[in-house]
């Protein structure tokens, strides 16, 4: 019985022991000298930061991650502009608390300055105000500070704006940033061929037509062989909705559908409920006990007119409030209302 114990405390110390030594070593990282989105970047990038909770780390691992750093380090703060990043690295394993502590003291050095930068637009957008707004006010200008992620919105926005406004065969003929080290000076390029712009075709309604297309036309602000805009299709498209005829408003625009940079539009519309009800039901000290019933009818007629009514009832006083409305020439602005009230 005596040896059976000790076998059995023996396996227990040997598996004690076992586990100790196969135990995932904690690792803390510290980072100083940079602050915000460089500080973050730097983290991201760092793999002793990212793989500190891998499962299958080790002494072994951590060392070689740790080695990775400085490149690291410098590649992440190089598209902020910091190209003579300097590291002070330090791998400490303590012993309380136990585990690894990785430190890196970081000096980002001078920020590299744009020392030329060469912008142009060509094609019809040359003339267009919006990009001319957009170069009138840069992101960056000679003497900023390298900001690659600034670069690439630039393009993004150029792109966008291209898009919007209608330039559908636009495209960046050159794009690149150079980097000079000896220098210390960064050039910038960019070559925007925005190409032809495009107008709005005829336009179109389809779907459920339950009124008359007239009062329809009268949402649409743009007319055939205008400058094609996605901000005024988006604006039909808020008006249609805010009239409350419809359940829902698709609009296309129909570009597979081209004939002399004409865009046909297609609006496809499903309406909504003829009628709608409200019921109530509240309690106030000058009126007691109350109830209402509200109807109204979305649509009376083709020519888009509404009829709306309000029934209160209460413990002192009954009232009855009618209104019928006519859109007028600018249905989703104005509008004629006739009202009448009974207490």
């Amino acid at each position: 019985m005596k040896h059976q114990t000790l076998r059995y405390t023996m396996f227990i110390l040997i598996w004690l022991v076992q586990v100790e030594a196969f135990a995932q070593p904690d690792v803390s990282v510290e980072v100083s000298g940079v602050s915000g989105d460089e500080r973050d970047n730097v983290l991201l990038l760092l793999s002793i930061e990212q793989q500190k909770a891998h499962p299958d780390l080790s002494d072994g691992r951590i060392k070689r991650l740790h080695t990775k750093a400085v490149d690291e380090i410098e590649r992440a703060l190089a598209p902020f502009g910091y190209y003579r990043v300097t590291v002070e690295a330090e791998l400490e394993q303590r012993k309380e608390p136990p585990g690894w502590l990785a430190s890196y003291r970081i000096d980002p050095g001078p920020s590299l300055p744009i020392a030329e930068l060469d912008v142009s637009i060509e094609g019809d957008a040359a003339t267009d105000p919006a990009f001319r707004s957009l170069l009138d006010a840069p992101p960056l200008a000679v003497g900023d500070t390298l900001n690659h992620a600034l670069y690439e919105q630039w393009k993004r926005d150029l792109q966008r704006l291209a898009e919007e406004r209608g330039y559908f065969q636009a495209k960046l003929t050159r794009h690149s940033v150079r980097v000079d080290l000896a220098a210390y000076g960064a050039t910038v390029e960019l070559r925007f061929e925005s190409g032809p712009r495009y107008r709005f075709g005829p336009l179109s309604f389809s779907g459920e037509l339950s009124l008359d297309e007239e009062l329809l036309h009268r949402y649409v602000t743009f007319s055939t062989g205008e400058p094609y805009s996605s901000a005024k299709l988006l604006q039909l498209q808020d008006s249609l909705n805010g009239s409350d005829y419809f359940k829902r408003v698709e609009i296309k625009a129909e570009r597979e559908s081209v004939v002399d940079l004409q865009v046909p539009v297609t609006v496809r519309l499903i309406m909504n409920k003829r009628s709608r009800y409200q019921l109530g039901v509240g309690y106030g000290t000058d009126t007691g006990v109350r109830g209402t019933i509200g109807m109204e009818r979305r649509y009376v007629n083709r020519k888009g007119h509404r009829l709306g009514a309000d029934f209160k009832l209460s413990q002192i006083k009954d009232s009855i409030e009618a209104r019928y409305i006519i859109p007028l020439k600018k249905p989703a602005t104005d509008r004629a209302v006739v009202r009448s009230e009974y207490n």
